[in-house]
């Protein structure tokens, strides 16, 4: 057991400060934008957040998906398989990169609009999220590389790159913002540098781990995962649909290129599409509080005016890094679980491993939502609010920190599934969560308390997670148990 907790700690810690530290960004450019544009900057960052939001939640569902299926295949000794998972991650990420790079390029304006921003906010929002789209590929690679680093056993090293690129955005924003007086795209500039800095740093760390250098084991047809195929055509493996489609051009000669050119595209897209399964839960853990965000900005805007947008914003500064906290203690045990599922045997040390992380989590969320409840007035000098926000944003912020135990649990509960095979289930809870309930309670709850409606939805979309992720998990052990004694 103590071995466990080791185990558990190293690989958890490391997540934990890593996640914190992320979300560390958002206070930097809040303090920066608070004190040198004032109030029409923070909605404004506000608003436009979830653009780069979304581009960092794809890297990370890239990188979780890569991590997962790399660390599902090591555990089964198919090492060229778990190379091939990393190789054609890096393909991933880049495509969606420059993808994102177009998209939000073309349709910043309306995005804001549509998001709700008006006239100076507005203008500030466009500024902000250009530049942002314009190094999209770099963010990208930032927020994609640090949970592969983990899954690679590296917990520190993931650690080190995250913290290397908050301090260089609290260096880039202190020049850009300050120095240079450059307002919001010096914003913008500071957190796509520092972005840079996470990525370089994490990609050194995969070089030397030596993990796309492995050399290739032989492998049956058998045992690579539905990747390769069936039927020999020469002295090649390939699938009946492969062979249907090429026959033509298989028979009438050059048979040995069109093999091989075939046998790379379907093992291509085999890996790609298991790392996108493997990841749109944890992309849609990620995006979802840039969802809530968007959405609790329309209400703010429509019962509170941009006060209450500004009031919302420096909250969600402090709880995202919170909500991180406990994300990165879920991510942390995700490739100890991941391990698990690929071996026999293992049930005894999974439950070992839940239960430590579980109390984990409870401690760490409490004692937070502690630490929120009382410096509450605190913060709201920090941030330079108008006096006129105090009792709402102090309301706000101790509503919204009692969601923290809640949110914690489900968010481990949700990564286990994923971590051990069950996308499905994960992605099912998350997706009803973000689509269904979250907004349901945000347009009903403000019609019943106003603005303190606003601050219980939190609270309400959390504890309905954790109950759907309860009954599912009973469900899922009944069903085992059930089976067991057939």
């Amino acid at each position: 057991m103590k071995n466990t907790k080791k185990e558990v700690l190293r690989n958890c810690i490391p997540a934990m400060v890593c996640m914190v530290i992320s979300g560390l960004n958002t206070i930097i450019d809040g303090l920066f934008i608070g004190r040198n544009i004032g109030e029409d900057g923070l909605a404004a960052i506000n608003i436009a957040w979830p653009v780069p939001a979304f581009i960092l939640a794809s890297g990370i569902g890239i990188g979780v998906g890569c991590g997962i299926n790399y660390v599902s295949a090591l555990g089964k000794k198919h090492e060229k398989e778990a190379k091939e998972f990393l190789k054609n991650a890096f393909v991933f990420l880049a495509c969606a990169g420059i993808l994102y790079s177009v998209f939000f390029e073309m349709t910043a304006p309306y995005l804001m609009k549509i998001l709700g921003a008006e006239g100076k906010v507005h203008t500030l929002a466009v500024q902000y999220t250009r530049i942002i789209a314009a190094a999209a590929l770099l963010q990208i690679f930032g927020a994609g590389l640090v949970p592969i680093v983990r899954n690679l056993n590296m917990p520190i090293q993931a650690m080190a790159a995250t913290i290397s690129g908050v301090c260089s955005n609290f260096v880039f924003n202190t020049i850009f913002i300050f120095v240079l007086q450059m307002g919001m795209r010096g914003a913008a500039l500071g957190t796509v540098l520092s972005q840079v800095v996470t990525s370089v740093i994490a990609g050194v760390s995969i070089k030397k781990s030596g993990a796309l250098s492995r050399e290739d084991v032989e492998e049956k047809a058998e045992n690579t995962g539905g990747l390769s195929c069936y039927k020999k055509v020469g002295n090649k493996i390939l699938s009946d649909k492969f062979i249907e489609e090429k026959s033509e051009k298989i028979y009438s000669g050059n048979i040995e290129k069109i093999i091989k050119e075939g046998c790379e595209e379907e093992k291509r897209s085999g890996y790609i599409k298991k790392i996108f399964l493997g990841g749109i839960a944890s992309f849609g853990i990620s995006l979802l509080p840039t969802w809530v965000l968007a959405l609790t900005n329309y209400q703010c805007l429509s019962y509170g005016g941009s006060r209450t947008v500004a009031c919302y914003a420096v909250i969600s500064y402090l709880v995202y890094p919170a909500q991180n906290m406990l994300t990165g203690i879920a991510d942390g045990v995700q490739p100890l679980f991941s391990m698990c599922a690929a071996k026999e045997n293992t049930e005894k040390k999974e439950k070992q491993i839940k239960g430590v992380v579980t109390r984990l989590v409870v401690l760490v969320s409490i004692l937070v939502m502690l630490l929120l409840f009382a410096a509450a007035p605190v913060f709201h000098k920090v941030f330079s609010l108008s006096s006129e926000n105090y009792e709402s944003f102090v309301q706000g912020l101790r509503i919204t920190a009692i969601s923290l135990l809640f949110y914690g649990l489900n968010r481990l509960s949700i990564t286990i599934m994923n971590g051990k095979g069950q996308h499905q289930e994960a992605s099912i809870i998350i997706y009803g969560e973000a689509i269904i309930y979250t907004p349901f309670f945000l347009f009903v709850l403000p019609k019943l308390f106003l603005v303190t409606g606003i601050w219980i939805e939190p609270v309400a979309a959390a504890v309905l997670t954790e109950a759907v992720c309860v009954i599912g998990q009973l469900r899922k052990s009944e069903k085992y148990e059930y089976t067991k004694a057939g």
